[in-house]
């Protein structure tokens, strides 16, 4: 599995790690999926989805784990859009500024679904724009720490900081290691 600023026939110490982290992701689906059978609101089960997958995408270093995590986000964007907003746009942007006081941060939705996909199938082809990646990182970073803890309910907060608390490590370790912001934090 490729991870983003490597090439070549190199052995990734991140491999198993990846693979585990795709896994939990996909494991979460499946949960999530089940629980929004249960009556659960489908847009609040498929944000939380998108958080698990982003943290298992950041965890792992795998460029398939960040598609994976880019489709979670582009999928809860379609979710809520259908239905909670019946795909008006309009009500979106009004409902945006009921929660956020801010309506535009709609685009800022949109503008982090595009990216996240532009950057997330460079990265899966094999073709990771390094600078772009960074990016993409930071911005998505700020998204989901504004959607859970700034925005989010009690809970919601919570394992907000609970992911940043994890991923924060996480970065701390690779920067201790001397690695670049994108290559993984795991030895071999």
């Amino acid at each position: 599995m490729m991870t983003y600023g490597q090439s070549g026939n190199v052995q990734f110490p991140a491999r198993r790690h990846a693979r585990l982290a795709l896994l939990v992701s996909l494991i979460a689906t499946l949960v999530a999926a089940g629980v929004a059978d249960l009556g659960a609101d489908p847009v609040t089960v498929t944000a939380w989805l998108v958080v698990i997958a982003w943290v298992a995408a950041e965890w792992g270093r795998n460029a398939w784990a960040w598609l994976y995590s880019a489709l979670a986000m582009a999928c809860h964007l379609a979710v809520a859009m259908g239905v909670a907003h019946g795909w008006s746009h309009a009500h979106a942007f009004a409902h945006t500024a009921a929660v956020s006081g801010f309506g535009p941060g709609l685009y800022v939705s949109y503008a982090v679904v595009a990216l996240w996909l532009l950057d997330a199938v460079a990265g899966a082809c094999g073709r990771p724009w390094r600078r772009l990646h960074d990016f993409t990182r930071a911005f998505v970073a700020f998204v989901m720490f504004n959607a859970t803890v700034v925005y989010g309910t009690w809970p919601g907060k919570l394992l907000g900081v609970a992911a940043f608390g994890t991923l924060t490590v996480l970065w701390w370790r690779g920067r201790q290691a001397g690695l670049p912001s994108g290559s993984s934090s795991r030895a071999s």
